[in-house]
């Protein structure tokens, strides 16, 4: 029958190469001795659950389903779990000395619910899976136009695409949150920040909901349903590839912070009489402008708290509320002030840029001319 023909193209070989990828680094992050086991394995089982979901998809787009219909209806179901998975393996990575818990896993009880919800299909018969295809098939090569309403349609949306969306975003406050935190505490945060991770977080959430629109394509504007599936396996793909990407650069060092600084809130105010916070801005301002400090490239705010004998708190309530800084900035803009000098300064004119940025305190080029050009609006090139 010509419904039940084997479609092999290049959507099903870009899915088969994803699908390869997938499985392959997804046992690599079981099998590797790590000292970091539960985010390693969280990113394991989202790589496998990907591939998984993309098998679904590349057989039953190719109709190979027909010979190995016992996959019917179990892709849909594992979606469920990769936003989860997702914001799991996000906060494992954020905070450091956490393990699962049992409320963890509270999480997948939406992909626990769908599982349920189809069991019927998935009990089905062979045989009657065989027929649900090739009707399927059938429908599609008559090339009609969905027959769902619009408001079906977004009811199937909302059902099948809000879930990774909440959990994508809930993933990217994580990210904002640990990235402003340790803009508190360290004036070098170029190990430190997860800047990769969210710029492939919001790569992903563009292309899941490039894809998740596109099911609403046929729908809203009068279309094929079958357009929409070759469509879904290239973006599935790369979903694939991002996560790929983020495989390789997972790290196995301890770059979080603990859960009580993670959650900790600051008090905006201080018990201190006035005369001692001018006191403590006075130290603070002296460590930086006659020990020049900041030059230490490696300088936190515990260490600058030790310097001037203060409580950290108090160190930071100064830097926060009275300069109105966080401690990463207010350091940095120590060191751009002086670069500017130097730039300035024909005995220095030598040395090259990078070395001036060395000299004052930053550990790298790119740092050095992110926190310039932040305070000064140019490059340090152009102040010479």
């Amino acid at each position: 029958m010509e419904e039940n023909k084997l479609i092999i193209n290049i959507y099903t070989i870009i899915g088969i190469a994803a699908i390869t990828q997938g499985i392959f680094l997804g046992l690599y992050m079981f099998v590797k001795k790590r000292a970091h086991k539960t985010r390693a394995y969280l990113l394991g089982f989202l790589l496998l659950i990907f591939a998984f979901v993309l098998i679904h998809d590349v057989l039953s787009y190719s109709r190979y389903m027909i010979s190995v219909p016992y996959f019917l209806g179990l892709g849909p179901v594992f979606t469920f779990a990769i936003g989860p998975l997702i914001f799991l393996y996000v906060r494992f990575i954020c905070i450091k000395g956490i393990r699962l818990k049992w409320v963890d896993f509270l999480h997948f009880i939406p992909t626990l619910f769908v599982f349920v919800n189809r069991i019927e299909l998935l009990l089905l018969q062979k045989e009657e899976k065989i027929r649900k295809l090739q009707n399927a098939y059938v429908y599609l090569d008559s090339n009609q136009k969905s027959n769902q309403t619009i408001v079906e349609a977004f009811q199937h949306f909302a059902i099948w695409h809000i879930q990774p969306f909440i959990y994508l975003l809930l993933s990217l406050v994580l990210i904002y949150k640990y990235n402003n935190y340790i803009k508190q505490y360290f004036s070098d945060i170029s190990k430190l920040q997860l800047s990769w991770m969210k710029n492939l977080l919001f790569g992903y959430l563009l292309i899941w909901g490039i894809e998740s629109s596109i099911e609403l394509f046929p729908v809203v504007f009068n279309l094929e349903s079958v357009y929409s599936k070759p469509v879904s396996i290239v973006l599935m793909s790369l979903h694939v590839f991002l996560f790929v990407i983020i495989a390789l650069n997972h790290t196995d060092e301890s770059i979080g912070v603990t859960i009580d600084q993670f959650d900790k809130k600051e008090k905006k105010t201080i018990e201190l009489p006035d005369e001692e916070i001018k006191s403590l801005r006075f130290k603070i301002k002296n460590a930086f402008k006659s020990d020049k400090l900041y030059h230490n490239p490696k300088l936190t705010l515990k260490k600058l708290s030790d310097t001037v004998a203060v409580n950290s708190k108090q160190v930071s309530y100064v830097i926060n509320h009275i300069e109105h800084k966080n401690f990463f900035d207010f350091v940095n803009d120590y060191r751009v002030e002086e670069a500017k000098l130097l730039l300035e300064d024909d005995d220095y004119y030598k040395y090259t840029i990078a070395a001036i940025g060395e000299m004052v305190g930053f550990n790298s080029r790119d740092a050095f001319y992110r926190a310039f050009k932040k305070k000064y609006g140019r490059t340090p090139a152009s102040f010479r």
